[in-house]
């Protein structure tokens, strides 16, 4: 699963940067949050680590940065092959090295929160000789966004490369130590307003397609782009709008002039961005969404975007009028396939939806997308299903 944001992240010209840094870990923090820069860093508790780091220029490719850090630090640093995402390691590893152990997928999974499904249950010691770290609310909050992780045989290191790729505000960190390897995420966004970061103006470019001015794309063309009709679109567009989500007034985006399906997208998208815990609540949007969400629309709008706006309003609300609607239409399947990795998405996220898709009066909903009836039938939260091989 290629990422054209990620492959084209080297060639990235850099303007009028100034970075002073007391270690290679601030170094990097630094360079990836202020220009939203993705790369994956591996230490190893050197001294040289330690040590600071100064760079000035007034316009260079990130590529000539990555040059710099690891020039100073004693590292080196490489494309995965197969995604594009940069990683940044000591010289005496190859790339291949890392995170080396083999694991099997059996089926696909969509969906799945990225935190408390992959990266935990990966990272347990006596399996793949790693560890990660568990924390509390906000972090999952923040860290459990949907990754889809189609069947195959994977490197560890894999596997952490398309949880990478599914959100380029989010990164990784890994310690290596004598006895330890482990692995935590890392969140690239900055609570500073301001212009977009050149990081999120080329994942605009190269993940949307759609022109936009020197300035950045308008809130409309953000809007627009999160209800396209192609997912792909969507999704980066989804990504974007987090890059960006300290700047969304949602009253300013969404307003009773806006058209039904793209209000909803909206909503759905900065639900899926900031609220991805049961504790965690978003109350404006919430109303928001079940004020657009009418019955006549549930039961005539869209299908695909009429189904994820029941799944968000049963997993927000726990109520399941809404899904009872959309399970009385008459539904296709090919109608759902944009939207069967956001349904999973929800799935995942709410054990009170997996069980109100486990009952006779949303049987249609859940027979149309193979992938959610799978998740809905097994028991516990979704993790993702593995065999070291």
């Amino acid at each position: 699963m290629e990422c054209v944001w990620d492959r084209g992240l080297p060639a990235l010209a850099l303007n009028k940067v100034t970075l002073h840094a007391g270690s290679l870990g601030e170094a990097w923090q630094a360079l990836s949050s202020k220009y939203l820069v993705r790369s994956i860093l591996v230490t190893s508790g050197r001294a040289v680590e330690d040590s600071s780091f100064e760079h000035r220029s007034n316009r260079c490719p990130v590529g000539h940065f990555y040059d710099a850090i690891v020039s100073r630090y004693q590292m080196a640093w490489v494309q995965d092959q197969r995604t594009g995402v940069a990683w940044l390691h000591p010289h005496e590893w190859a790339y291949d090295d890392l995170l080396a152990t083999k694991v099997h997928v059996a089926r696909d999974h969509l969906g799945l929160p990225m935190q408390t499904g992959i990266l935990e249950p990966l990272g347990k010691p006596e399996t793949t000789h790693f560890i990660a770290k568990e924390w509390g609310t906000l972090f999952r909050n923040m860290f459990d966004y949907a990754v889809d992780i189609p069947a195959g045989r994977y490197a560890v290191r894999d596997i952490l490369n398309l949880c990478a790729v599914a959100n380029p505000t989010k990164t990784f960190l890994v310690k290596v130590r004598p006895k330890s390897v482990v692995v935590t995420a890392v969140s690239l966004g900055s609570d500073e307003s301001g212009a977009p970061t050149v990081g999120a103006l080329h994942l605009w470019d190269s993940e949307t397609g759609i022109p936009r001015a020197e300035s950045g794309p308008t809130k409309r063309q953000v809007v627009s782009a999160l209800a396209h009709r192609q997912s792909k679109v969507r999704s980066a567009a989804r990504n974007y709008l987090e890059s960006i989500i300290h700047e969304v007034e949602i009253e300013e985006w969404v307003n009773d002039e806006t058209a039904t399906e793209q209000a909803l997208w909206t909503c759905i998208g900065v639900l899926s961005i900031l609220v991805r815990t049961r504790e965690v609540t978003y109350r404006r949007v919430i109303e928001m969404t079940a004020r657009f969400a009418t019955d006549d629309f549930l039961a005539q709008g869209y299908p695909g975007l009429a189904l994820i706006t029941a799944l968000e309003l049963a997993r927000l609300t726990e109520n399941t009028r809404a899904l009872e609607i959309v399970n009385n239409r008459v539904l296709r399947a090919d109608e759902l396939l944009g939207v069967h990795s956001d349904a999973c998405r929800v799935a995942s996220l709410s054990g009170f939806v997996r069980k109100a898709l486990r009952v006779e009066n949303t049987r249609n909903i859940v027979e149309k997308l193979p992938l959610l009836q799978a998740m809905v039938r097994s028991s516990g939260p979704p993790r993702l299903g593995f065999q070291v091989s």
